[in-house]
């Protein structure tokens, strides 16, 4: 690649010589390369049809582009670990793709420590950690960075059966697992709820899956999107059919909260309404 931009580079400027004299040129490519540096196939291209006085034009119209689409880029931090049953690496790294398709610039994190840092440089968090707990200074710092504005969203055990110590957390997560009856056998449906008009949901068909169905005490501030009907048989069917949310969002300051129950594992998201809910819960939720 690099062999080919130089080689790129010797063209257009012995092109560009010819054409206009090695003082023009030189100060022509001195901008181009220092504030643009990149579509040199692009730039060559149109040095031969149209001249260098197109090139001037090329360059402005690209640095102007590529402005637009740095302005884009938001960051993500993926913070994965905590027990491995759920797979904190496998369903960080679909995450992560998830994002990056998004044009986030993702950071990854195996340590509770980035916890510590300023999170209010990050757009988006995405806990992956099932269990342990946060000091106190990391929760307040987490807590804080989204009221201030950046965005939370998580699924399964690594964002709401995680920290059972940390009131704040779930207080603003909105949700704490409390049991999963028939662990990860049974097989259950997820429904949209139909009567949201939400875009988060909007077009997602109903689906079902085999995996842990979670049973969840929940904010009753929250904004429920999907819902699950628990028809596992044990001591708590003595109450009658139970429904309760398998995504919703809610607010906590500033910032955004999405959650969804599925995610025992990378697989789930295999599964291509359980990716598209995710996909959109993270753009939802981002600052």
């Amino acid at each position: 690649m690099v062999f080919i931009e130089i080689t790129l580079t010797t063209i257009i400027l012995t092109y560009g010589i010819k054409q206009k004299g090695i003082e023009v040129v030189n100060n022509f490519m001195f901008d181009m390369f220092k504030k643009l540096s990149y579509s040199l196939c692009q730039v060559y291209s149109m040095a031969v049809e149209n001249g260098l006085d197109s090139l001037y034009r090329l360059v402005k119209t690209l640095k102007s582009k590529r402005s637009i689409l740095m302005s884009k880029v938001k960051k993500a931090v993926i913070v994965y670990g905590g027990l491995e049953c759920h797979d904190p690496c496998g369903v960080a790294n679909v995450f992560a793709e998830i994002l990056e398709k998004e044009n986030f610039e993702v950071t990854k994190s195996e340590t509770l420590d980035i916890f510590s840092t300023d999170l209010t440089n990050y757009d988006l968090i995405v806990p992956v950690w099932t269990m342990g707990s946060l000091t106190s200074e990391q929760e307040k710092n987490v807590c804080e960075a989204v009221a201030s504005g950046t965005g939370i969203a998580g699924c399964h055990g690594g964002m709401c059966a995680t920290f059972r110590n940390n009131f704040k957390w779930q207080f603003m997560t909105g949700a704490q697992w409390v049991a999963h009856p028939g662990n990860s056998n049974v097989t259950y449906e997820v429904n949209m709820n139909k009567a949201t008009s939400s875009p988060l949901v909007e077009g997602i068909e109903d689906f079902s899956l085999t995996s842990e169905q979670y049973y969840i005490h929940i904010d009753p501030a929250v904004n429920v999107l999907a819902t699950t009907t628990f028809t596992y048989e044990g001591n708590h069917t003595s109450n009658g059919k139970i429904t309760l949310p398998v995504a919703f969002t809610k607010r906590w300051g500033k910032g955004k909260v999405y959650y969804n129950s599925l995610g025992h594992n990378r697989y789930i998201f295999d599964i291509p309404q359980a990716r598209e809910m995710m996909r959109r819960g993270f753009l939802w939720a981002s600052r």
